[in-house]
């Protein structure tokens, strides 16, 4: 079991430091950062991306992870933007949901 655990941290991790870089490269080229600030898929991108790092800075299972893991769950929300342009992305987001 903690090798599974190892590897999903593992392939999180490099997925929460793809999505960092596409959300901060985004914010840099963005020709009105008043307008980028403005839309809601921002937004869902930013409250998607947070919690993980608020997990690795406590160190704890305190009662507070369980709000952070509650909020983790807006990256189905991701996986849906992203099903814009993958239609075998919608399945995966119904597969991930299904889980949860």
């Amino acid at each position: 079991k903690d090798n599974y655990e190892a590897v999903f941290f593992v392939l999180e991790t490099i997925c929460m430091i793809w999505f960092t870089m596409d959300l901060l490269l985004r914010f840099c080229v963005c020709p009105s950062r008043k307008d980028f600030c403005r839309n809601l898929m921002n937004w869902v991108d930013v409250v998607s991306i947070v919690p993980f790092y608020l997990e690795l800075m406590v160190p704890s299972r305190v009662q507070v992870l369980l709000v952070i893991r509650i909020i983790r769950f807006t990256k189905i929300f991701r996986i849906f933007k992203l099903s814009r342009h993958f239609r075998g992305l919608i399945a995966l987001g119904f597969g991930t949901e299904a889980l949860s």
